[in-house]
């Protein structure tokens, strides 16, 4: 299933159930890229890895951040990792792919969308030490509120969160619903961050669940 709407027709004009904003979100990527900045040295040359593809947009925006900080030896990578399938719930780990770039014997910038239960990222951050990382660093565009597992362990990653949410399942800013809204549609566009639930009433539409 895929929505196919030009971008003008979903703006947002409520505001009461937007998230994060359009603005808020610039202010949290670089609030988030004076954090690292503080992590990292300039001379180091950091692989800087998502989590695809929900990751992806927060990804670049934050790469151009540290840039404009003459943060310029990164090496841009990413993990393929599913973990929500057809649920609105994370379910752990479904599906893996290695990083694409090599991380052995260096420090690993990570960059994720969102923490929900933690399962996911306490799978790649393992991974990742697996693979040789000397330390790793997670940068996290939101957190759920009260939903992490309790048996979650991150070990001695450092994490760097940029805004705290209720435990609603969120699409825009990058992030989507299972993928169905990809390339110029709804999803990978959408400029605010909103619950799922508050979008199917505007488009008068119900996503997969």
């Amino acid at each position: 299933m895929k929505i196919k709407l030009p971008i003008k027709e979903i703006i947002v004009t409520n505001t009461q159930q937007v998230l994060v904003t359009e603005e808020g979100y610039r202010r949290i990527v670089a609030n988030l890229a004076n954090q690292v900045v503080s992590k990292f040295e300039k001379h180091e040359r950091i692989p800087m890895v998502f989590v695809a593809t929900g990751a992806a947009m927060f990804w670049a925006d934050l790469g151009r951040e540290l840039s404009r900080r003459g943060y310029h030896n990164l090496d841009c990578g990413y993990m393929d990792v599913t973990s929500y399938g057809e649920s609105n719930i994370s379910q752990g780990v479904l599906s893996s792919t290695d990083p694409s770039v090599d991380v052995k014997n260096r420090r690993v910038l990570l960059v994720e969308d969102i923490v929900d239960t933690g399962l996911t990222l306490e799978y790649v951050i393992k991974r990742l030490y697996d693979l040789g990382a000397v330390d790793v660093v997670v940068v996290a565009l939101v957190k759920k509120r009260g939903t992490l597992n309790p048996s979650v362990d991150f070990g001695r990653a450092t994490l760097l969160i940029g805004e705290s949410i209720p435990d609603v399942f969120v699409v825009g800013l990058g992030m989507d619903g299972h993928s169905v809204m990809v390339g110029g549609n709804i999803g990978r566009m959408y400029p605010e961050l909103v619950p799922i639930t508050w979008l199917e009433q505007q488009l008068s539409v119900k996503l997969p669940e």
